[in-house]
């Protein structure tokens, strides 16, 4: 089954077109989207209210808002053109099913060719969040999306990860933050991978989507 791969760059509205195909499309071989955000964006997945995680008068003037529907109730992610998203719809349900363990398989060993060792959070029982560690703390650079009912499994990695832009924004009380320890500051707990390894570039995701498809019996 050959794989077709689009590479965009993105403002919100596009991103939120792209995320919602799975609720609208018949696929008949697997898409694989990788974008890069325009600008800053905050993405909200699901129908909760958006002052459940953010102090909204905390929101830059400047950042777009995207609110995509999924059946899945993950947090606001803080978007910038650093990051680079992967959302890949699954033509049938055996690929679908098969998707997270082969996601989880090919990106620990794709950082660690490249030294880093990286894991699944344990903050919580079935938690989606990949961490690195620094500093004797487990950081997230990487989140996770398996929806059965879209058909998608959608994962992002921030390279970079500038916390002046979201300073106070984030609730750290909030039940997105239980469980990782006394948090003082978002950057006690969320990183771009470049802290640990700077010589990491977006060529990694390549290799990441490459293992994936070859893990699920996909051509590239």
């Amino acid at each position: 089954m050959k794989v077709k791969i689009i590479k965009e760059v993105v403002n919100a509205q596009r991103r939120k077109e792209i995320y919602e195909l799975g609720s609208n499309k018949e696929f008949t071989e697997p898409e694989i989207y990788i974008m890069k955000p325009s600008g800053y964006t905050l993405s909200i997945h699901g129908k909760y209210p958006l002052d459940k995680y953010l102090n909204v008068d905390k929101i830059p003037a400047d950042f777009e808002i995207m609110r995509a529907e999924s059946s899945a109730n993950s947090g606001v992610v803080f978007a910038d053109p650093s990051m680079v998203i992967v959302r890949i719809f699954c033509p049938d349900r055996n690929s679908l099913l098969k998707s997270r363990g082969v996601f989880n398989k090919s990106f620990v060993e794709e950082f660690s060719k490249r030294g880093v060792f990286v894991k699944i959070s344990e903050h919580r029982p079935g938690a989606n969040d990949m961490v690195f560690i620094k500093d004797g703390k487990e950081k997230k650079f990487c989140g996770l999306v398996h929806d059965l009912k879209n058909r998608f499994l959608s994962f992002f990695i921030t390279f970079n990860f500038d916390s002046s832009k979201i300073e106070g924004l984030y609730k750290l009380d909030s039940d997105k933050f239980t469980g990782r320890g006394v948090v003082n500051h978002i950057t006690d707990v969320v990183g771009g991978i470049r802290e640990v390894n700077q010589d990491i570039d977006e060529s990694i995701v390549d290799d990441i989507v490459k293992s994936i498809s070859v893990g699920l019996g996909w051509e590239i």
